[in-house]
């Protein structure tokens, strides 16, 4: 990845979430369910503590897939936020999802390591585009 791209990126602090995953009744596992409040997370504990502050709940630990993080769940359903310009606040990309989670991400050409990717390979017809938006909470100090 260029330089230039790595110091236009946004360094994340946390998710915003309008889910979470619950137990499946009458099978083993979970299965994702929509929340009519927003559900933050983030491996900041103390960033979690002055959201849980701010919008309401109770913050708590989470066991994420990606490891030990934090979570509330808020009493809020609407929040502000401020959406940064394009070249730092979005990403596009084409990517093959399971249940385990990405299996793989590519631009068209290549992943994001500069391997090549073929989306056209029809035995893999289950690449779909993906497009993540970061935003800022405005009630919150950097």
């Amino acid at each position: 990845m260029p330089i230039v791209d790595q110091q236009r990126r946004l360094h994340e602090a946390g998710r915003i979430r309008i889910g979470e995953q619950v137990s499946s009744s009458g099978r083993t596992g979970t299965r994702p369910t929509k929340l009519e409040t927003f559900r933050f997370t983030s491996r900041n504990e103390e960033a979690i503590n002055k959201l849980a502050a701010l919008y309401g709940g109770k913050a708590k630990p989470w066991k994420s897939p990606a490891g030990a993080q934090f979570e509330v769940v808020t009493e809020t359903d609407h929040i502000p936020v401020l959406v940064p310009p394009a070249e730092i606040g979005l990403s596009q990309w084409m990517e093959l999802w399971s249940g385990g989670g990405c299996k793989h991400r590519c631009d068209g050409n290549a992943t994001p390591d500069g391997e090549p990717c073929d989306i056209s390979d029809h035995e893999n017809p289950q690449w779909k585009p993906h497009t993540r938006v970061n935003l800022m909470l405005t009630d919150i100090p950097t």
